[in-house]
């Protein structure tokens, strides 16, 4: 015949939650979370604001309205290109990185003008720091051509 003490411990010793499991990835996953869950009300607010559902949210982006769902509850691994996309149909940006993440806040760039007649003899040679906050991305459909006549 068994002690109250071992049915007890036989009770409590089979625990075949994953409670424990479930608290420790939640746990190494915070800040993921946290991240997907700001995301999620500021996509909300911002059909709010545009007064679309997130049906119109799923035509405007081209997924199902089960993967909008997902986004807005706050517990999504989104990839960088989907919140970008989301950014553009939204009409707002939604990350931003920081320009002097790592102290970089110009780069220099050398012009060197060489004579047409002897390769090797520099006539002109110009070095300038040009800041990353005025540095624009062309487009890839645009050209730039430089010409110079002597």
């Amino acid at each position: 015949m068994s002690t109250k003490k071992e049915k007890f411990l036989k009770l409590v010793s089979e625990d075949t939650s994953n409670t424990v499991e479930w608290m420790k990835e939640r746990q190494r996953n915070r800040s993921l979370y946290r991240f997907s869950g700001k995301l999620a009300l500021a996509i909300l607010h911002r059909l709010e604001q545009l007064n679309w559902t997130q049906t119109r949210l799923a035509e405007e982006m081209g997924v199902t309205k089960q993967q909008v769902s997902k986004w807005v509850k706050g517990k999504e691994n989104f990839q960088i290109e989907t919140i970008l996309k989301i950014g553009e149909v939204l009409k707002m940006q939604l990350i931003e990185v920081p320009q002097s993440s790592f102290g970089i806040h110009s780069i220099k760039e050398t012009d060197t003008l060489v004579s047409p007649y002897d390769e090797s003899y520099n006539i002109y040679e110009r070095t300038q720091e040009i800041p990353l906050n005025t540095m624009l991305v062309a487009e890839p459909e645009e050209n730039y051509q430089v010409n110079c006549t002597f």
